[in-house]
């Protein structure tokens, strides 16, 4: 648990006692908190996000729905495995007509140039790790759905044809030798919605999702073992979901970034009321299994451009961090976002339901 904050001043600034009151983002040097690489603030908890290109990483231009992936440097170039709705479709459609395509950029902010189709529809929400414990890389697609249609995917566009089913089996990983695939389903692993990976250096791995367990193995063949997640602290105003997780062994401790998004009463349209935003959450664990939350957003709805101008995204989800080279500075921050000027809860409304896949860069 959080040790008590002392007071320098009265009303004016808060100090720490522990590395714990710097949020395990920087260290408490007599009294006050010396941030470390990514974040900032008086008690280090915003992520220190750069002013960002006006044109988002994929979907803005040319326009096609996408909900957020995560980049990867592989090879001198940056590599995005993302979600895509087809058949110029938005995010209404998400449950019919998500596949996972697979871009390449030369920046790691984009934009990107769609290479191929990883997963056909069904499929969404991808996150790629990568698993170098062998000497040779072993390419991780974490996701969920399988490439196989539920149903007939929805057609917003004209004369646009329906895509032909894929033939996979059940199951939420695809391994790969390359990027570009191609791409292997494996079936051993425990059911996990909305999964984010984490693999260390000798290839063990930790897994979990919006069901708030941890998964570990030695391998991502498993066997897996599983603990659900204690919560403690105060995780402020909101719902919890969408976990991102990393370790950062300068600190020897877990984090956490995960979406979230406001309450609200299950018989009100979410769409019909303009919630407070609260966009994102921090947590970070000593075991991985005990979790302290944060009261603090560690960033918010606003994105800075680097012509000056600024967009209020309506909502920012699907967070994932992008590691420097030594797989633990942040160096970046992708989301799925809405810039439509209706409410959070309007992003999957037909009419303005237009996402797009947004990077920033996280200063050092």
């Amino acid at each position: 648990m959080r040790c008590v904050a002392v007071l320098l001043l009265a009303g004016v600034a808060t100090g720490c006692v522990t590395n714990t009151d710097c949020w395990m983002n920087g260290v408490c040097n007599n009294g006050a908190c010396v941030c470390g690489k990514g974040w900032k603030g008086e008690n280090c908890t915003l992520l220190n996000i750069l002013p960002a290109p006006v044109v988002g990483a994929y979907g803005y231009a040319p326009n096609v729905s996408s909900w957020g992936g995560l980049p990867t440097l592989i090879d001198g170039k940056w590599h995005l495995h993302v979600a895509e709705m087809v058949n110029g479709c938005g995010l209404a459609s998400w449950q019919k007509n998500s596949r996972v395509v697979h871009a390449v950029a030369e920046n790691m902010t984009g934009p990107y140039t769609r290479e191929d189709v990883t997963l056909g529809v069904w499929a969404h929400n991808p996150q790629l790790a990568v698993d170098n414990s062998t000497g040779t890389p072993t390419y991780l697609l974490f996701h969920i759905g399988d490439g196989t249609p539920g149903s007939s995917p929805e057609n917003c566009g004209e004369n646009t044809p329906e895509p032909p089913p894929p033939t996979e089996t059940s199951n939420v990983l695809h391994t790969a030798d390359s990027p570009y695939g191609p791409w292997e389903p494996y079936n051993g692993l425990p059911g996990i919605n909305n999964p984010s990976p984490y693999v260390f250096p000798n290839g063990t791995i930790v897994l979990t999702g919006t069901e708030w367990v941890i998964w570990r193995a030695n391998s991502w063949k498993g066997p897996w073992t599983s603990t659900n997640m204690v919560w403690e602290g105060n995780g402020g105003q909101g719902v919890w979901e969408d976990p991102y997780i990393f370790y950062d062994p300068t600190m020897s401790v877990w984090k956490m970034i995960a979406h979230v998004w406001p309450n609200y009463a299950p018989d009100e349209p979410a769409c019909d009321h303009n919630y407070s935003l609260r966009e994102a959450g921090f947590a970070y664990s000593l075991d991985g299994v005990h979790w302290v939350q944060s009261p603090n957003p560690p960033f918010d709805n606003k994105v800075q451009h680097t012509d000056g101008s600024t967009t209020a995204l309506s909502t920012r989800e699907r967070p994932k961090v992008i590691f420097a080279a030594d797989g633990h500075t942040p160096i970046g921050l992708s989301n799925g976002v809405s810039a439509n000027p209706e409410p959070w809860g309007c992003k999957d409304k037909p009419g303005v339901d237009w996402t797009y896949t947004l990077v920033v860069p996280i200063g050092q």
